[in-house]
């Protein structure tokens, strides 16, 4: 599966913030928040990101789908 620039700048910014909510995220990513709303939802159905407790983090496989 390829990563298109949003779920990028989404991966990017939980790998610097750990977890965060949506306006976290869309802020440290500079993205609208419901950008990043929807956009999370296709990255946990994949895997690569989860929550809890409303907070969003990377997996162990969203970490090893990070770009270099």
């Amino acid at each position: 599966m390829d990563l298109d620039d949003v779920s990028i700048k989404i991966l990017r910014a939980l790998s610097e913030i750990g977890e965060g909510g949506c306006g976290d995220i869309g802020k440290k990513a500079g993205l609208p928040t419901a950008k990043v709303m929807g956009k999370l939802r296709t990255l946990k159905k994949e895997g690569l990101v989860d929550s809890r407790d409303g907070k969003y983090f990377l997996t162990e496989k969203g970490k090893s789908k990070m770009p270099p």
